[in-house]
């Protein structure tokens, strides 16, 4: 008992988790992890001179066995004469109204918890800070890593859970779960179960009871192995992100054009650097200008790279309508200037600018546009519709409104929003998978050419 107690310790001292702490917001669920989490720091409360408050939310999920656990967490915080905050939460009806799974629901809805709590106290007076510990272990660890890597992750999601984040620390991450069970079970000490955790409806429970079985049978230790992996390349991304921030220190330069955010990267600098740091550099660019990474794939870095070798004036459409556009020896990635520049087309362009070949081929392309360089007004942008739109429809110049065109190809007005445009200011130069404007078409007189390929996310 008391060789597992010092471990925690241990840990909690590796990483300055309580340095300053004044008061200590604990999530406890009544499973073993949490009831584990509590009983622990409430031991070690006095020697850090610390309060402790616990927060429990019932998640409406499960009925009268959510009320049970809310009841048990209650019996115990008595017990321990910590004081509680009990939350009912419709996890259900807010990934409804979010379009989000109820697990990614559940999770946003507890630290939204946890931090208005943590807020509660700062504003009551409460001198030092206020941090939320949390129960994660070395199962959870190997989970997320696990689930990570199924889904398609670079180092930072095989670098699993950080023990200490912001304001959250999670002084469990040391031990596994088979450790906290025998740790309850000596102190007997009991806890509750939660049943939905023994399915494999959800992702995590599929990992947790099929794939981490197989693999213990490989190698008993398995879990271990990969929470150590997952600790190794939190190291490895510490240090490549190190290099990734040296080189944007010495060599990008930010500026503002027309309104717009500019961050311009020096194509001979960036090719010196290793592959993986010019991919994280684009990656970190990109996320700059597309207001974060979330939407940023390993596709897009690869259209970004393409440029390194294309002539000055080409670029691609990034998502938000944001762009990469080839100057110079730079490349400037810029962001959208206003929100009506920003699109929710789930696309990207990539666009090639070059001499006028003898015999273009003006092959009757779905995703794939020739139009005439020399034609453009503006910046060509993907983007949606908005409301004055139109497009040249013949050779004399008349124009028609877009609004009009999506009604003669019966686009129904609900998915009008969906269609990618392609646009020279208000004007349209091509309505994708529809039609190309008759101004911009590629003639005789044209000299220089811009190809323009539309992709969707993905593909």
């Amino acid at each position: 008992m008391e060789k597992f107690e010092k471990k925690i310790k241990n840990y909690i001292d590796r990483y300055h988790m309580l340095r300053e702490v004044s008061h200590l917001v604990i999530g406890v669920s009544g499973g073993a992890d949490s009831v584990c989490l509590l009983v622990i720091l409430n031991k070690l409360a006095e020697a850090y001179g610390i309060a402790i408050s616990v927060v429990h939310i019932n998640h409406m999920i499960r009925g009268a066995e959510a009320d049970e656990d809310e009841a048990y967490v209650e019996g115990l915080c008595q017990k321990l004469s910590v004081p509680l905050k009990s939350f009912h939460i419709d996890v259900c009806d807010i990934a409804k109204k979010d379009k989000l799974t109820v697990e990614e629901a559940g999770r946003i809805a507890r630290y939204k918890t946890f931090n208005e709590v943590c807020a509660g106290l700062n504003r009551s007076g409460e001198k030092g800070r206020t941090v939320i510990a949390v129960a994660h272990n070395k199962n959870d660890v190997a989970e997320t890593v696990l689930f990570h890597m199924a889904r398609g992750t670079g180092i930072d999601g095989v670098k699993g859970i950080p023990p200490v984040r912001d304001n959250i620390i999670r002084p469990l991450l040391c031990v596994g779960r088979y450790e906290i069970e025998a740790y309850l079970k000596e102190c007997g000490i009991e806890y509750c179960i939660d049943s939905t955790n023994n399915g494999t409806d959800y992702t995590r429970n599929k990992i947790r009871h099929i794939v981490l079985p197989a693999l213990m049978d490989i190698n008993e230790r398995s879990v271990e192995h990969i929470a150590g992996l997952a600790q190794k390349a939190g190291q490895y991304s510490e240090y490549v992100n190190s290099q990734v921030d040296r080189f944007s220190d010495e060599n990008v330069r930010y500026m503002k054009s027309g309104g717009n955010e500019v961050w311009s990267v020096p194509i001979d600098s960036l090719e010196k650097e290793a592959p993986l740091i010019q991919d994280l550099v684009i990656k970190k660019m990109t996320g700059y200008v597309c207001g974060g990474q979330k939407d940023i794939g390993e596709n897009h870095v690869g259209e970004v790279r393409k440029l390194y070798n294309s002539v000055s004036g080409s670029l691609i459409m990034l998502p938000h309508g944001a762009c990469v556009r080839r100057s110079y020896g730079t490349l400037d990635f810029e962001s959208a200037g206003t929100d009506d520049d920003k699109t929710d087309c789930i696309g990207t362009l990539q666009i090639c600018i070059y001499d006028r070949p003898e015999k273009p081929d003006l092959s009757k392309k779905e995703y794939t546009k020739l139009i005439d360089y020399d034609k453009i007004r503006n910046d060509v942008i993907l983007r949606n519709y908005r409301e004055n739109d139109y497009m040249v429809i013949a050779a004399d110049a008349s124009k028609k409104k877009i609004n009009r065109l999506f009604s003669s190809y019966k686009i129904p007005v609900g998915e009008r929003k969906n269609i990618p445009l392609v646009a020279d200011g208000s004007e349209i130069i091509w309505v994708v998978g529809y039609r190309l404007s008759e101004r911009y078409k590629v003639d005789e007189n044209t000299k220089k050419i811009m190809e323009i390929k539309y992709k969707k996310n993905g593909s």
